[in-house]
């Protein structure tokens, strides 16, 4: 609750004679004679502010009204820290205010009373007497610490007048308007720069997952060229390594034959190829073959042969056709005629070494009525 209130030639209404006398007493024995003082000055006796606050928060107000009060132009007498006493002597009535000034020459004496103090803000009645008029005027206002110093400015002015309290300490009183205002800008200030510290976290990172995206984009990107380039530069069949070919191989037939008669072939096999650079992939081919099992026998035949290479890696798939002639060694040895259909799958192990698969190869016989082989065989080859 503010308090302004004024109190002109009021009666000796003192709490303890002894403790007043000892107050005064006490004064004149620790501040002495004035005349080192300034003669255009107003002198003012300032004691001990008192009140429900610590001592260091009084003994740092005292500080701070005594600076005030010297920039204001006033000569201070400061009530020193050396008095002990059991209980605190508060001045209340104008007469004991004017007796403390009137020992000193003084023209003023301030009391500050704290209450309500807290880490942010306090709040301090000023009790001031004026000496010359036996007058006591008191002013209660908050007093926020980050305005400390203009706000006691402020009300030490508009307090310390010959004249007494003027308008402006109606406005004065009370709350501390303009620190209020004060920290509210600060903690507005900070939220904004907190706000703003955040805005700049979240563009950041959302700036490194944007460059990261990029990152992954041009990895994704460069792996697709390279894939291309690898795929545009592959090893195409019959090119890469030599348009000659020689290999040698097993392969095993199952027959069928329009008598019903079965059986098996085991074969062994060589074969000789010629590729085309102007036509990669197609390749010509001429072979011999031995023939076990059913029948013992061997063919010469001739094909051609096409694969083409859909991976970066040397793998290459295809077909063969293939025809000659086959000839019995064993049992009826009449000659035949041979045709051969088989699907490949060629791989370059490693230089210019390749292994081949033929599967599954159908095989047609002339021979003894006709025959259907269905089958398979491996080869391993080199190119040069």
């Amino acid at each position: 609750m503010a308090i302004l209130r004024a109190n002109v030639n009021s009666s000796s209404r003192s709490r303890g004679a002894l403790r007043l006398l000892f107050t005064i007493g006490f004064l004149g024995a620790a501040v002495g004679s004035p005349a080192g003082a300034s003669a255009q000055a107003a002198r003012v006796v300032l004691l001990r502010s008192v009140g429900s606050a610590d001592l260091e928060m009084k003994e740092e107000l005292d500080a701070t009204v005594s600076r005030t009060l010297r920039g204001l132009g006033f000569h201070v007498l400061s009530e020193g820290a050396a008095m002990e006493v059991e209980e605190e002597v508060i001045p209340e009535t104008a007469n004991d205010l004017r007796a403390i000034a009137e020992l000193q020459n003084a023209t003023y004496t301030l009391q500050p009373i704290i209450h309500d103090a807290s880490a942010e803000a306090y709040w301090v009645t000023f009790r001031a007497g004026y000496a010359p008029d036996t007058r006591v005027e008191e002013l209660d206002a908050e007093i926020r610490v980050v305005h400390e110093e203009e706000r006691l400015q402020q009300l030490l002015a508009a307090l310390m007048r010959p004249a007494g309290l003027g308008e402006e300490a109606h406005a004065l009183a009370g709350q501390d308007a303009a620190g209020r205002q004060q920290e509210q800008d600060a903690a507005d200030a900070e939220a904004a720069a907190a706000a703003e510290a955040e805005r700049q976290r979240l563009a950041a990172e959302e700036a490194e997952r944007e460059a990261e995206r990029e990152r992954a984009a041009q990895e994704a990107a460069d792996a697709e060229a390279a894939a291309e380039r690898a795929f545009d530069e592959r090893d195409r069949y019959g090119v890469a390594d030599g348009l000659m070919m020689l290999s040698g191989g097993l392969g095993v037939r199952g027959l069928v034959k329009s008598g019903g008669d079965g059986g098996a072939l085991g074969s062994f096999e060589l074969q000789f190829g010629r590729g085309f650079e102007s036509i990669p992939g197609l390749e010509l081919r001429a072979g011999l073959g031995l023939y076990f099992g059913a029948a013992g026998a061997f063919d010469l035949h001739v094909g051609a042969a096409y694969l083409t290479s859909l991976f970066a890696f040397p793998l290459h798939l295809g077909a063969i056709l293939e025809g000659g002639l086959f000839m019995p060694i064993t049992g009826q040895r009449s000659p035949g005629g041979m045709v051969r259909f088989s699907a490949l799958a060629s791989y370059n192990v490693t230089g210019n070494l390749y292994a081949e698969l033929s599967l599954p190869a159908f095989t047609w016989l002339s021979n003894g009525g006709g025959a259907i082989g269905i089958g398979a065989s491996i080869h391993l080859g080199a190119r040069f």
